[in-house]
């Protein structure tokens, strides 16, 4: 089984939106790509009161798990931790979980 760590980062206007009651009941989805180009699962972003959740469910069959998540919620760019070319750095993310090669987290 192949294992993937799995970095979601939410930044800007996607966290701005998620703490605006006008979305409250909304859900936004999105594909989870391993590799380059493979489908591994799918991501689900929703918020309830004043909690906001993510979900992370493996494609079934796909052959993957998840083995690490780590997610990051700013309200600009400059709030996520950046290495000096400004890409992301994952092991600086403020909310981490160990899932054991797991077929899904939230």
């Amino acid at each position: 089984m192949k294992k993937i760590f799995f970095s979601l980062l939410i930044v800007g206007m996607l966290a701005t939106l998620f703490t605006s009651t006008v979305l409250a009941g909304y859900t936004i989805s999105a594909t989870l790509y391993a590799g380059q180009n493979e489908v591994a699962g799918f991501v689900k972003i929703w918020n309830v009161g004043d909690n906001l959740y993510v979900q992370i469910q493996m494609k079934s069959g796909a052959g993957w798990c998840l083995n690490e998540s780590q997610v990051h919620v700013a309200t600009s760019l400059g709030d996520i931790p950046q290495n000096k070319n400004g890409n992301p750095k994952p092991g600086q993310f403020d909310y981490k979980g160990s899932n054991g090669c797991s077929n899904g987290h939230t």
